[in-house]
């Protein structure tokens, strides 16, 4: 399914001051990395994928969005977007 829609490529990030921190395949996914990125106060770019009349009808990213943050603070987005390991047992 990443080879249909592009997501098994290297995205441009138009900006060689910015680096891809994620990217989403839907709303939720992306209202989440917002308000985390929001709430450390990073600041982002989101670039939709696909086209923006689709992304109109359909009310989120149809082919995904690429999430930028500049190179600088990569490293602390990176670490507030990972996902906690489970540590529990059973």
């Amino acid at each position: 399914m990443n080879k249909i829609f592009g997501f098994d490529k290297q995205v441009d990030p138009h900006d060689e001051n910015m680096a891809l921190a994620e990217t989403v395949n839907n709303n939720i996914r992306l209202a989440i990395v917002r308000s985390i990125l929001d709430g450390e106060k990073i600041p982002y770019v989101v670039k939709m994928r696909g086209s923006n009349a689709v992304s109109v009808i359909t009310g989120g990213p149809t082919f995904g969005a690429d999430i930028f943050v500049h190179k600088d603070s990569l490293e602390d987005a990176l670490a507030a977007l990972a996902m906690p390991e489970d540590t529990s047992e059973g």
